[in-house]
């Protein structure tokens, strides 16, 4: 009998990964969930939107 607890992760970007460090960090969470196999689900809310953008550059 398989008796492996499988969570759903919902993380929240809501900060820009460029200019705060706390975008930087759920980033890096997403991804290190991911490597895990964990079921990881990502929504971008506020700023956290400008990480979909393509060609940043930071200021």
């Amino acid at each position: 009998m398989n008796d492996q607890v499988i969570n759903d992760i919902l993380i929240i970007h809501t900060q820009s990964a460029l200019n705060a460090l706390a975008g930087k960090e759920a980033l890096d969470l997403s991804l290190i969930f991911g490597a895990f196999d964990q079921r990881v689900s990502v929504l971008f809310l506020g700023l956290g939107v400008t990480q979909c953008l393509i060609e940043q550059t930071p200021n």
